[in-house]
């Protein structure tokens, strides 16, 4: 059962390398291009651009285009600042926000680091002056469009379908601009149209929130929750039971059946974007699945290497079972190894010999449960604040991290477990009797089948949640395709809604635009809106903070990086004093003259004096003797030269004499006598390390001097002569 942990984890397609996926591909390998020119004549009509892609469905190969969006890189820059924010005041800089056609101009100045990215979703930039229009007229056409804004985005599938309305309707008039517009229409009448459906509830006088919370309230009383659910608090993890989160290790819940889970809990590597299904919504949709090891339908599933279903929990707690993944936590195997004594275990809470149960972890108790009923009665099942993910890699010996305790010898200071124990056996009690709707729903009456459909005739949305568009989205639609002069739009309208349910449907209902709707914030309560007030002055403050403190470091940056320049100089300088001395008192001043730079002007590259000319702008003397010697060989070289022109010789004598003039201004000058008299320095190295405080000893060592001489006999007594007067 033992098995190596050397999974060094899953990685992207992009971070592997591409020999993993061909062998026989090298760097070298000529790759074949595909153009319009290779193409056929049935599949050449379809394309139109030089960017296809091949498809191959049932044997047959078809290319089509590749459309690549040309506004990505476009940038704004944010008009509000955090000054702006620590005094409250929310304004742009500007009087108004000047609007554009042309938005390049707009990124003239573009900074990569300060300059925040901005999408079409945020500026209108990347439309048309006829989408423009249709958009300012969208307000006017419905309240539910009032200041509207392209929010949609078109994807592959979306592509296909506009080309069949092209080809069998529009002729090419409805664009992709336009499509992405009557989208945002259809979701912006939806949401605003949700808001008016009366809600499934209690009463008729509750909102859809209240029903939701009174319907989690009366199944929380009645039964309790094993997968995290509750009607007080915030959902937990279906799994650790825990609600604190982390960025590395975020909660995440699932789109179709609301479960919530920790990253680490459930083997979620990357969170995608857009919808994210456990694997239980993603492989059997709706349907109803059998736990392997406990008799609850609920919960956070993973399948076993036989295609089985079990919970991520049952599997952790049982010693037997461990999964093949570590990293994807699954599947889950091992279930031939769970001892036969184990299946025959009755649990004492639910009453029933099904599945696995796990035992007390108290040495003189035997009590058996299963793990979903040890959770949904509350008993102690304590994970001892070990990360489940260590718990999974240990599961072979984590006996000591992991312990559950019956009722009867639970913990000190435990809650008392009677009460989660009666709603547990209630659940399963009403559960095999099909009375938990009848519990929860006590005064909804049966209908018959003539009610039944007329409920079906005036329902709103279909059994799995998908939207059903009523007929005045169809007149909105046309409304909008008339403005753009689309053809056939009393017939392209009806098609569009249909495909908007369609693709709805395909997202299990979800939104097909994701947006902040601020009626959320109707479900806290004053103390709740309170505390988060307090949280962003904190979080506000913190900012503050922070941008000081990016200041100060930011200083103290430049400050390092000019003391470190000051010490290379300083390096330098103890290194090769002369050659430093040399450069910026003579060559520095010589190369800039007027002199020297008329004088350059006079060779050119091929010449074989321009070498001096080189040197001396290269400062590759390091020596005052060296380029002494250099230069008066120069230009002796020059003046004796046959080819010298009467116009070089007299150019060469007023560099000479400029030359000469710098040389002796400090021909007498020692550099290292003035460096040892003003700094001290490392006797190892020789390295300049501080400032020399007084220099008077070095200039009586220079001079051979002492501090005080000697005093011989007879000035001995003409001292004293004088000290006794």
């Amino acid at each position: 059962m033992g098995r190596e942990l050397t999974d060094d984890g899953p990685k992207l397609r992009e971070e592997r390398n591409f020999e993993e996926f061909h062998e026989d591909l090298r760097k070298d390998t000529r790759v074949p291009i595909v153009t319009l020119n290779n193409i056929n004549n049935d599949t050449e009509s379809r394309v139109h651009s030089h960017h296809v892609k091949q498809m191959i469905f049932n044997g047959k190969v078809t290319f089509e285009p590749v459309r690549l969006n040309q506004h990505n890189s476009d940038f704004k820059e944010t008009k509000i600042n955090v000054n702006q924010l620590s005094n409250q005041v929310l304004k742009p800089k500007g009087k108004g926000i000047h609007k554009s056609t042309n938005y390049n101009n707009k990124t003239r100045g573009f900074n990569e680091l300060t300059t925040p990215y901005i999408n079409k979703f945020i500026h209108q930039y990347n439309l048309n002056d006829l989408n423009r229009n249709i958009i300012n007229a969208i307000s006017g056409i419905s309240k539910a469009q009032r200041n509207f804004l392209s929010e949609y985005d078109m994807d592959e599938q979306d592509e296909l379908y506009l080309q069949f309305l092209n080809n069998r309707y529009c002729k090419g008039t409805l664009t992709n601009d336009l499509f992405e517009i009557v989208m945002t229409v259809l979701e912006n009448e939806w949401i605003h149209l949700e808001k008016q459906i009366p809600p499934r509830s209690l009463s008729s006088n509750s909102s859809a929130s209240d029903h939701h919370t009174q319907t989690a309230r009366i199944y929380y009383e009645l039964y309790g929750s094993d997968d995290g659910t509750s009607a007080f608090s915030e959902q937990a993890c279906a799994v650790c039971n825990e609600t604190e989160s982390t960025n590395s290790n975020a909660i995440v819940f699932c789109d179709g059946c609301d479960v919530a889970v920790h990253q680490e809990c459930y083997g979620i590597v990357f969170i995608p974007e857009g919808q994210w299904l456990c694997r239980l919504c993603l492989v059997s949709k709706n349907r109803k699945v059998n736990c392997a090891l406990c008799p609850s339908h609920t919960g956070a599933f993973k399948q076993t290497d036989a295609g089985a279903w079990a919970h991520v929990i049952c599997a952790i707690w049982i010693p037997e079972l461990y999964f093949a993944n570590l990293n994807y936590m699954e599947p889950i195997e091992g279930i031939q190894n769970i001892h036969k004594s184990r299946w025959k275990l009755n649990c004492y809470i639910c009453d029933q010999k099904v599945g696995s149960c796990i035992q007390c972890s108290n040495k003189n108790c035997f009590t058996a449960y299963h793990v979903t009923c040890a959770k949904r009665a509350s008993l102690c099942i304590n994970f001892n604040k070990t990360p489940v993910s260590t718990i999974v890699q240990n599961q072979m010996s984590s006996d000591n991290m992991i312990q559950s305790y019956c009722d009867k010898h639970s913990p000190t200071g435990w809650h008392d477990c009677t009460e989660g124990i009666m709603k547990t056996r209630r659940y399963y009690r009403d559960l095999n009797q099909s009375k938990i709707e009848n519990n929860i729903f006590p005064e909804v009456p049966q209908k018959n089948e003539t009610q039944v459909a007329s409920a079906n005739r005036s329902k709103w949305k279909t059994n799995r949640g998908t939207p059903i568009a009523p007929h005045f989205f169809s007149q909105i639609v046309e409304s909008v395709l008339s403005l753009a002069k689309v053809e056939h739009s009393n017939k392209v309208c009806y098609l569009i809604c249909k495909y908007w349910s369609m693709k709805r449907e395909l997202k299990r209902g979800a939104p097909l635009v994701r947006r902040f709707d601020s009626s959320s914030y109707n479900t806290l309560t004053l103390d709740q809106l309170k505390e988060r007030i307090n949280f962003s002055d904190v979080l506000l403050e913190d900012l503050l903070k922070l941008k000081g403190l990016s200041k100060l470091i930011k200083k103290r940056i430049e400050l390092d990086e000019k003391l470190n320049s000051i010490d290379k100089n300083i390096n330098n300088i103890s290194r090769a004093p002369e050659k430093i001395f040399l450069r910026n008192a003579i060559l520095s001043k010589f190369v800039s003259s007027p002199t020297f730079r008329a004088f350059e002007r006079l060779f050119q590259e091929s010449n074989k004096h321009y070498v001096m000319i080189v040197r001396c702008k290269n400062f590759e003397f390091n020596k005052l003797s060296e380029f002494k010697e250099y230069m008066e060989e120069s230009f002796a070289q020059i003046e004796q030269d046959p080819d010298s022109t009467r116009l070089l010789l007299t150019k060469t004598s007023k560099t000479k004499e400029l030359f000469e003039s710098l040389i002796n201004k400090i021909s007498d000058f020692d550099v290292k006598k003035h460096i040892r008299q003003d700094f001290t320095s490392d006797p190892n190295n020789g390295m300049i390390t501080q400032e020399r405080p007084w220099k008077g000893p070095i200039l009586l060592e220079d001079e051979e001097l002492s501090d005080a001489e000697e005093l011989n006999i007879r000035e001995e007594r003409l001292l004293r002569h004088f000290l006794n007067r």
